[in-house]
């Protein structure tokens, strides 16, 4: 898998539009996209990505999942399903209320467990 460097867009507009009416007295996680940004970008994983082949799923969007889950100690399962049913999760994420990549949810954390693993063992 290689990595194709691309600019995070920002929160899709209906994601935005919902996430505000749930939360109107805010969360922690509409909160950090806000405040702070996503904290990572993929320039911080290009060196762990080769530049030809089949693109992979944006490694800041692993690695903010990954961190998701420790602040909520969630089990895989657990994150996956946040990934795919919660609206903070999505906002902070930058994803679609309506993901139409039925798939996606699910290969998030199955990579981010390895890829966390991976880029953290390589940085020693």
């Amino acid at each position: 898998m290689s990595l194709k460097l691309q600019p995070i867009s920002p929160v899709p507009e209906e994601t935005v539009r919902v996430a505000r009416a749930a939360f109107p007295k805010g969360n922690l996680y509409l909160t950090l996209r806000d405040e702070i940004g996503t904290l990572y970008s993929d320039s911080d994983f290009a060196a762990f990505y080769p530049t030809h082949g089949q693109p992979t799923i944006t490694p800041w969007r692993l690695a903010l999942i990954c961190v998701l889950q420790f602040i909520e100690d969630l089990s895989d399962r657990q994150a996956a399903e946040a990934v795919r049913s919660r609206i903070d999760w999505k906002y902070v994420l930058s994803v679609k209320l309506y993901n139409t990549h039925s798939t996606s949810c699910q290969n998030y954390t199955k990579l981010s467990f390895s890829f966390v693993k991976s880029f953290y063992s390589n940085r020693s």
